[in-house]
């Protein structure tokens, strides 16, 4: 209020100042209305940073690494001691939780899930694994959707090995 230099909040001897949203003056005054009287205050409001949780990748497979990180603020707390910026290696799909504080101790938080996909069990099968000179063998994997064959072998493709060999799905 312009004639008493900010917003009254009444007389006694405890007030409940309200949801503050910008930088105020609050006077209380005692009951004779005298302005010498009057004792004011201003409350300084902040702003709270506005937190975005990044990650490297949010779907991993098994064993893979990730980095979360933060922006938006001046320091970063994650949950599950996870540390802004370093790698690790999560072991199963979890939301992580960022708090993000600014200088004036105001805070934010946001949210990121890392989903983590389990690895195939992959097998590798033969139509033989003793044949002689110059007869074909096919190699066939399982348990995945692609395979990729050492030695240039072709998934589910007939060849005629030309040497005894350890072939890897």
């Amino acid at each position: 209020d312009a004639d008493t230099g900010g917003n009254y909040l009444g007389s006694g001897s405890s007030f409940t100042t309200p949801i503050l949203k910008t930088t105020t003056t609050y006077y209380v005054q005692d009951s004779t209305c005298e302005l010498s009287m009057r004792k004011g205050v201003i409350v300084n409001v902040n702003k709270p940073p506005t937190v975005l949780a990044t990650a490297t990748d949010t779907m991993l497979c098994e064993g893979d690494f990730v980095i979360l990180k933060g922006t938006g603020a001046s320091t970063y707390n994650w949950s599950n001691g996870i540390t802004d910026g370093n790698s690790f290696k999560p072991s199963a799909t979890t939301t992580y939780r960022l708090i993000g504080t600014n200088t004036f101790n105001c805070y934010d938080s946001a949210f990121i899930t890392i989903t983590v996909i389990a690895n195939p069990t992959v097998k590798a099968n033969a139509t033989d694994t003793i044949i002689c000179a110059g007869e074909a063998v096919t190699l066939k994997g399982q348990g995945a959707i692609y395979y990729s064959w050492t030695l240039g072998v072709t998934d589910s493709i007939s060849f005629v090995p030309q040497k005894t060999a350890t072939y890897k799905v």
